[in-house]
């Protein structure tokens, strides 16, 4: 049964992203990670990973660049009717796919699929975890680190997690601020105890899961929705 959300906050956040705070009627249930799908009628449905851990509220992150024609169909949805239908929960990828111990964790995103780790992120930190949690965001300039000041709080107060953002587009880099795989690999020569998590484009996860599996993580600990979604050709 589809799941009402009502718009409860609209805010900007920087780089052209979009914050939308939801009250979901009747309370939706899902686990950290996992994506919605907006049903629009007459137009194609939408996909949005859930922005934070199980609450009473659903928060997206929403790319609202003009370029973005499903963002603007939302929009108007929204402004039409106070609220849009939604499939709540889905998704394979999700804080629940990590082991059950204090193994270390890569959760690693471009642009939005920041969303996804904040998500994870939360839980974890909710469940008390002591699994070290290394943070790589990659972005192609400063503004898309559109909540770069949380991830580093995080970094900040809990000396399990680990943040780095890696800026494509800077002509000189500090440490840690440089191409995404060689950030990764200087900072874990070996990956055999760890488990990933990535949110991004086809090419980036895939580019992504090639580079960490060269360096021993084990393909069935990478976890990434276009597993499911874009599929390799065989």
């Amino acid at each position: 049964m589809p799941t009402s959300l009502s718009l409860k906050l609209r805010r900007p956040l920087g780089g052209g992203v979009e914050q939308l705070i939801f009250i979901p009627e009747p309370p939706a249930t899902w686990q950290a990670g996992q994506f919605l799908e907006l049903l629009m009628p007459g137009e194609k449905d939408l996909y949005f990973t859930i922005a934070n851990a199980p609450d009473d509220e659903i928060e997206l992150h929403v790319d609202s660049t003009p370029d973005n024609l499903g963002a603007q169909v939302l929009m108007d949805r929204i402004e039409q009717a106070g609220s849009v239908q939604a499939e709540v929960g889905q998704g394979d990828c999700h804080v629940g796919c990590l082991p059950d111990d204090d193994s270390p964790v890569l959760l690693v995103a471009s642009g939005t699929g920041f969303s996804q780790i904040k998500a994870v992120t939360e839980a974890l930190l909710k469940a008390r975890s002591s699994r070290p949690i290394y943070l790589y965001w990659a972005t192609r300039s400063t503004t898309g680190l559109y909540m770069g000041e949380l991830a580093q709080s995080w970094a900040d107060t809990h000396d399990s997690i680990h943040f780095s953002a890696v800026i494509s587009e800077r002509q000189t880099w500090d440490s840690g601020q440089h191409h995404l795989h060689a950030c990764i690999h200087e900072d874990h020569a070996d990956l055999s105890r760890f488990s990933a998590i990535c949110c991004g484009s086809p090419d980036m996860v895939y580019a992504t899961l090639d580079y960490l599996v060269e360096f021993g993580l084990r393909p069935e600990r990478f976890h990434s929705d276009m597993l499911q979604f874009a599929p390799r050709p065989e």
